[in-house]
């Protein structure tokens, strides 16, 4: 796989449940995804400590519009999400739908781990369980660094981690050039939030 490329659905891909390794193994895929509003369906990934896991081990740049639809990542991930564990970049207009199921060792989101930069727009639907077994726990992200806005939790989700920093939609958001900006996010959801401290 060209790990620099700019890529652009055209159609629904059903993994059909067989087991994912992350694109990119242990490198960064350094381009740009537009989801076109089509959907990664059925999503299975299971791995080890020191590594990033979900569709896409680690990013760095853009996607948007893209549609996760039925996920489930487990292991012992350091940073776990349904797209990705860590990216730098932004994420925009992108959506966890039917039924996600995350769990990491220190940062995990339904969506993504870690995250550099901006997610704006992008909402968790139907039913999401992310588990830490460290701190930093999330509905949507695990720690954001950098700018939430404009998104929203709706259906049923779940946020468990064995630390600090759990919530809703995100279990951390951290300044950047001495600002942080979280606006206009919501939660329309049955929320069931566990942590030790900095829970919400």
């Amino acid at each position: 796989r060209n790990l620099s490329a700019h890529y652009r659905l055209e159609n629904d891909i059903d993994l059909e449940n067989q087991l994912w390794i992350p694109i990119g193994r242990s490198k960064i895929f350094n381009g740009s995804l537009d989801g076109n509003g089509y959907a990664i369906k059925n999503l299975k990934v299971h791995g080890s400590v020191n590594s990033n896991g979900g569709l896409i081990n680690e990013i760095n740049g853009t996607v948007k519009n893209l549609i996760i639809e039925n996920a489930i990542v487990t292991g012992s991930y350091t940073n776990a999400g349904s797209l990705t564990g860590k990216m730098s970049g932004a994420l925009e207009n992108c959506v966890i739908k039917g039924t996600i199921e995350v769990k990491g060792s220190e940062s995990a989101g339904g969506l993504i781990g870690q995250l550099t930069g901006t997610l704006i727009g992008s909402r968790a639907e139907g039913s999401v369980k992310v588990e830490s077994l460290g701190s930093n726990a999330g509905g949507l992200a695990g720690i954001v660094t950098g700018e939430l806005k404009d998104s929203r939790g709706e259906g049923k989700i779940t946020v468990e981690s064995a630390g600090n920093n759990t919530g809703g939609l995100a279990g951390s958001v951290m300044t950047t050039e001495n600002k942080v900006v979280v606006e206009n996010n919501s939660i329309m959801a049955e929320v069931t939030v566990k942590g030790l401290d900095n829970v919400g």
